[in-house]
């Protein structure tokens, strides 16, 4: 009787992506965007590694900047319920943001976690320093909230992804922001995946000038990696 294979100890899987859009003419535009994500898994643990940048020109002049960063570390008490630390580091030009930093932990569950459907949530506490060039700097402490799925919809065809930050200050209710990402990949070949998807975020209480909303529309390439 041949033995199923073993499973490895520390597996590791990731993806790169880029997009843009050039256009001339009657409007010259000029859109780019890279990101990634690394993940290092084990029975008991779990590292994430993921960071993004979006560059825009509208007619020579910048109209989008903004870079993010973010680390988090799950060590799983049981198969499905874990303990978390996290940090993330956000820097946007044209939301007056020098730096936002967080760092703060808590504990998650791990809903689903198989090849179709991956699901979790989690809650816990995070300390925000938030650096403006022109508006005024605020530091709290706050409630974190996140909540992540992906789905194969239609296996080895359509996939949907989603995942969402809110962080909730515990000095003022009013003052709250949420940062998201979704969208759908379409393998096209090997690793090679179509990627089309949407960030929102929303900040409630702005920096002055600065507009409560943020989207930005990504449509490119993504490779995948799993070994």
């Amino acid at each position: 009787v041949t033995p199923p294979p073993l499973r490895p100890a520390i597996t590791y899987r990731g993806d790169l992506n880029a997009g843009g859009s050039i256009s001339d003419g009657n409007t010259d535009n000029k859109l780019a965007n890279v990101g990634g994500r690394f993940q290092a898994r084990s029975k008991r643990h779990r590292f994430t590694f993921a960071g993004k940048y979006n560059y825009g020109e509208a007619d020579n002049e910048i109209n989008e900047r903004n870079a993010t960063a973010s680390t988090k570390y799950d060590f799983f008490v049981t198969t499905k319920f874990y303990s978390y630390i996290q940090s993330l580091l956000e820097r946007d030009d044209f939301e007056d943001l020098t730096l936002r930093s967080t760092f703060g932990g808590g504990f998650g569950y791990q809903i689903l976690d198989s090849d179709r459907a991956e699901l979790f949530a989690e809650a816990g506490v995070s300390y925000v320093n938030e650096d403006y060039k022109r508006g005024a700097d605020q530091n709290y402490a706050s409630g974190r909230w996140s909540a992540g799925l992906n789905w194969a919809i239609i296996p080895d065809r359509l996939r949907f992804f989603h995942i969402h930050e809110l962080y909730m200050s515990l000095e003022e209710a009013d003052d709250f922001y949420l940062r998201s990402e979704q969208g759908f990949r379409l393998p096209l070949v090997r690793n090679l995946l179509a990627n089309v998807q949407v960030d929102y975020n929303y900040k409630n209480q702005p920096a002055p000038g600065t507009r409560r909303a943020d989207t930005t529309y990504i449509l490119g390439l993504a490779y995948e990696f799993q070994f």
